[in-house]
């Protein structure tokens, strides 16, 4: 028995050691794929320089129009909002779809949300900019938008785009709570398009993994397994029978892994239908992640998702995820994701065709070739001393994070690095009258690699309507809304560095709003772990609840 105990634990080093043997080399193909695809798209400008040049640009075809927004206090929706506002000099005013939150009225929330690094630029280019900027409160959970008359019918008489960004992308909400929050709300947006008659074109801001149970994943809606009148219904019954609701939830969701992916494929339909009287469009984002370039690189406001897994390595936390070396996950930098947004209502407000679908849908994906996988990442880290480039002050331990792809080597290397460790750190934090949270973490930690495990495969997203749109670009809107530069991140190790640099050091200075200084920080960090120890520093994030968080 133990002779045989040995040689597994030997095939299990050996298998680990094997897989991990190849993590000291870049796909170099990659950098070619995305040069080919970069070339392409040039070359469509080139064969089509007349017909670009003849179409308003989207500056001018924004000038003097009015743009409601939901979700426009999120990640992504502040992100759109300093866009039009940089890109459209001339556009009207944008209203935000608000709620009153812990007693502070829209107006005075407005001014919180304004007042960040993300619109310095825009300051200083456009001072009076923001000033087109006005709240309408209401709450997309409540009926008809929580919206009143009087500002249902400003609504109805000025405004001609509408984004609908708002959902919830929590992957444990209760199915009633999805269903009316990104379902409902949905509808209800829907509904107040149709009483608008100036209405031009309603983007409706969906997920590229609405369809996890597809791959590869097109530009087209896909079927589902009930049809999103019957879901709706589900959403009205009394409180009393949502334990039940619950427990019928995985049967109705079919392939579906969780309530946020179900109930957004059910409102891709109920757009879909609603696309045969009104100009809709639908743009799916993938992973959201910092800002590669603009209006600033590295900007996030949150810690969900990839975000969350960059700090609990920088504080000491995190030391080892059991994943395939091999695989890259879409992330598409935030400024990418909402030039595609904000091109997507400029076509369909022209009444441009991307497909010959019933409605266009364009995935905001930049495709794994963009991406590093954790091979990769692997590399870099250790070979350039990324983690030690942008030093996190509070760290509980120097960071070290290691990607291993055997579950059962991970499972030894959690339970020493990590469990163990918080047990340590647990019984120091009682000896020094602190409260224990060490364990505490960890289990969320536990809980929320498991929620995003259906995600951590590869999907191969088509982005046909998206190459669309960048190869038909206004030439005087290829300073504001051009991406380009993103197909030349592999071109060195010096630039997926820096990259890698801008992402931890954004999430330092505007998430957690913490103070940059290398000296400072790096001289902490090598008092070592035992030090870090006696003052912990404890982050609170999300990270399997919105891993592919667009809000």
């Amino acid at each position: 028995m133990l002779k045989t105990l040995k040689l597994v634990v030997i095939w299990v080093l050996v298998a680990s050691a094997h897989q991990r043997g190849n993590n000291h080399k870049m796909d170099c193909t990659k950098r070619e794929r995305l040069h080919a695809v970069r070339d392409g798209i040039l070359q469509a400008r080139d064969w089509h320089a007349n017909e670009r040049a003849s179409r308003p640009s989207v500056a001018e075809w924004y000038a003097g129009r009015s743009v409601f927004i939901t979700g426009g206090s999120g990640f992504l929706g502040r992100v759109l909002i300093e866009l039009l506002l940089r890109s459209c000099p001339d556009i009207g005013p944008i209203y935000l779809l608000m709620r009153s939150k812990k007693g502070v009225d829209p107006k005075d929330r407005l001014g919180v949300l304004l007042d960040v690094p993300l619109f310095d630029r825009l300051r200083a280019e456009q001072p009076a900019a923001l000033s087109k900027v006005r709240t309408v409160p209401g709450d997309i959970e409540a009926p008809s938008l929580g919206l009143s008359d009087a500002d249902r019918q400003l609504l109805c008489a000025e405004v001609s785009v509408v984004f609908h960004v708002a959902a919830s992308v929590r992957f444990d909400d209760p199915l009633q709570k999805a269903l009316r929050t990104n379902l409902q709300s949905t509808k209800d947006i829907v509904q107040l398009a149709r009483d608008m008659p100036r209405l031009k074109v309603l983007v409706h801001v969906s997920t590229a993994y609405s369809y996890t149970n597809q791959n590869p994943i097109e530009e087209h809606v896909y079927s589902n397994t009930l049809d999103w009148r019957r879901a709706l219904q589900l959403a009205e019954l009394p409180a009393k029978d949502q334990k039940a609701i619950d427990f019928l939830g995985p049967k109705l969701r079919g392939p579906q892994p969780n309530t946020y992916t179900f109930t957004k494929g059910l409102a891709e339909h109920l757009v879909q239908e609603a696309s045969r009287d009104l100009p809709i469009i639908i743009v799916r984002p993938s992973i959201v992640v910092t800002s590669h370039s603009d209006p600033l690189p590295g900007w996030i406001d949150n810690l969900n998702g990839a975000a969350g897994i960059v700090v609990a390595n920088l504080k000491g936390v995190m030391r080892y995820v059991n994943v395939n070396l091999d695989m890259a996950l879409d992330s598409v930098p935030v400024d990418v994701a909402t030039k595609l947004i904000v091109l997507a209502s400029w076509s369909k407000g022209l009444g441009l065709q991307l497909s010959d679908e019933q409605v266009d849908v364009v995935n905001a994906t930049v495709g794994t070739d963009f991406g590093l996988n954790f091979s990769e990442a692997a590399h870099l880290q250790h070979k350039h001393g990324v983690d030690y480039k942008v030093p996190y002050p509070g760290s509980l331990r120097p960071p070290s994070l290691r990607y291993e792809p055997c579950p059962v080597l991970y499972a030894l290397l959690h339970f020493y690095h990590h469990l163990v460790f918080a047990f340590v750190v647990d019984l120091l934090a009682r000896a020094l009258g602190q409260k224990p949270r060490a364990l505490g973490l960890y289990r969320k930690l536990a809980i929320g690699m498991q929620s995003i495990a259906p995600f951590m495969r590869e999907f191969t997203f088509i982005m046909k309507n998206q190459r669309t749109l960048q190869e038909m670009i206004h030439p005087s809107d290829l300073k504001t809304l051009d991406f380009l530069e993103i197909y030349n991140g592999r071109d060195s190790e010096e630039q997926m560095v820096a990259t890698m640099v801008n992402q931890m050091r954004g999430v330092l200075l505007y998430t957690l709003k913490e103070e940059f200084n290398v000296e400072k920080n790096s001289a902490r960090l090598h008092l070592g772990g035992s030090c870090a120890l006696t003052t912990p520093s404890w982050p609170s994030y999300s990270l399997g609840s919105s891993l592919f968080s667009t809000r």
